[in-house]
């Protein structure tokens, strides 16, 4: 039996040997779980924010579609106000430029049509003092002086009428 008996201490031995190996390697199979344990937990936080980062990204990227189309609005709604302003501007340089004209016409028109005016009622005063001298050189008598000068004036109503044509003259200068 002694060679039974070194086998079972051979074996014995070798069990004995195999013991710390199995614990060391217990040990690291452990450490290894403890890691890997570990690491799934990192990977459900990674996971967890990446989920966060996603549907951030996602809600991020909505909001930057309606941001955009509500930009493009404000951009068509701004290129319509800068049409209609600079159409307003052109408006107005005409209108300007049509008034400028045409109040330099009117004005050139209402002189010449003044001058006119004053040359006729200038006329007329000259064939009026002509007429009255030539009919006061004709009329010698004095007592008679008075009614000559209303005669030659004409009526009255002709009198108004020159009065209403010289303040019509005098309005038309001013």
């Amino acid at each position: 039996m002694t060679v039974a008996a070194e086998r079972e201490s051979a074996f014995m031995g070798h069990v004995n040997n195999l013991e710390p190996c199995l614990r060391s390697k217990t040990e690291e199979a452990n450490a290894v779980e403890e890691k890997r344990a570990k690491m799934e937990e990192r990977l459900k936080r990674v996971i967890e924010q990446n989920q966060l980062h996603a549907t951030t990204s996602v809600e991020l990227d909505s909001r930057i579609s309606l941001v955009k189309a509500e930009n493009d609005k404000l951009q068509t709604k701004i290129e319509k106000l800068q049409a209609k302003l600079q159409d307003q501007e052109d408006s107005f340089l005409l209108e300007k430029t049509y008034a400028i004209y045409h109040m330099k016409r009117k004005t050139l028109k209402e002189a010449k049509e003044g001058i006119s005016n004053i040359d006729d009622y200038i006329d007329k005063a000259r064939e009026l003092e002509t007429t009255a001298l030539e009919n006061l050189s004709t009329r010698p008598v004095a007592s008679d002086s008075l009614n000559t000068v209303s005669e030659y004036l004409g009526t009255e109503e002709e009198a108004e009428e020159e009065e209403d044509k010289d303040e019509g003259l005098e309005l038309e200068m001013k």
